[in-house]
């Protein structure tokens, strides 16, 4: 199992490095797919693929290892430029079986000859799990290990040098180019931030959502200027149970908003600091995080019934 994504280094690099798949701007999303699909594990099915910003982000899910994939393809050079997996139980471990350097050296069966930046044990709604970053031959970005089991839980990568602090210090701040996004977007909540390079430009994309829609900002990382931004509904996990069943449904979703209300009636009062859609075992689901007077509460909701599938209390 450790080296099941050895593969994926040869991958990403040969896309990188290819000479551009169509001319410029005109790759095509056929394209892109086929790129995306050389990088995840054989036997991923295609779930969508979006256009976004000269970029083809391309959605993938591999029902045997239990993950899902996005990977990132120019539409100028038609290059991987990005890889992001996960798996569909991301949670990490009560108990903490494996050493720091066992857990580098999943990183370094993966990405042989990497160096290892910060690899540090941190503790998620009460579970632990190890967070590396890394830097490799053309390839750097981050990992999350179980610490039990040592399977890999999230990768966030990208193709190219990892940035070093000369080459960031007259970019604007992260912070700063998360204030600028939500100017764009009053209220929303940001969810993601990533400062990435193309042809030797730098530029900050911001995730985020606001009443179950999903925003994404471009902002030029010089001078904050919004290159561009969009909003669309998440229809990942939807897109996922469509693919891996071959099956639409005529049902629809219940909003963020309706599932926070029925969490809410469950727990009045409680805070709610997650609500999210997943896929769990061929079935769309909410998964609802609160805290109410020191005790945090987890909430299985179905994604069209609304009925609670699962109800947890921890004092941790």
């Amino acid at each position: 199992m450790k080296k099941l994504y050895v593969f994926l280094t040869a991958a990403m690099l040969a896309a990188a490095m290819a000479p551009p798949a169509a001319a410029a701007g005109v790759l095509t999303a056929r394209e892109a797919r086929a790129a995306a699909q050389a990088a995840v594990p054989e036997g991923s099915v295609w779930v969508n693929t979006e256009d976004d910003d000269g970029r083809f982000e391309v959605r993938l899910y591999n029902d045997v290892k239990q993950e899902k994939y996005e990977v990132k393809v120019s539409r100028a050079t038609g290059k991987v430029v990005s890889f992001d997996s996960e798996r569909s139980d991301s949670r990490g471990g009560s108990q903490v079986a494996l050493t720091e350097e066992q857990a580098k050296a999943i990183v370094t069966a993966e990405f042989p000859g990497a160096q290892i930046l910060s690899c540090t044990l941190e503790k998620d709604d009460g579970l632990f799990e190890y967070h590396i970053e890394f830097t490799a031959e053309s390839v750097y970005g981050e990992m999350d290990i179980h610490p039990q089991t040592g399977v890999v839980l999230e990768r966030d990568l990208h193709v190219g040098t990892r940035p070093t602090p000369t080459d960031i210090s007259t970019l604007i701040t992260a912070k700063r180019a998360m204030e600028l996004a939500q100017a764009r977007v009053p209220s929303a909540i940001v969810t993601d931030v990533d400062l990435e390079r193309e042809d030797g430009a730098w530029f900050y994309e911001v995730e985020m959502v606001k009443n179950g829609v999903e925003y994404n900002v471009i902002l030029d990382a010089m001078d904050g200027k919004v290159l561009w931004s969009g909003f669309h509904h998440d229809v990942w996990e939807d897109a996922v149970d469509s693919a891996v069943s071959g099956q639409q449904t005529e049902k629809s979703i219940l909003s963020d908003a309706e599932v926070r209300r029925i969490a809410q009636s469950r727990v009045p009062g409680a805070a709610i600091h997650k609500c999210k859609l997943d896929h769990d075992d061929g079935r769309l689901i909410y998964e609802i995080e609160m805290k109410k007077g020191g005790l945090e509460y987890e909430l299985e909701i179905d994604a069209y019934s609304g009925s609670i599938l699962n109800y947890e209390v921890d004092d941790d």
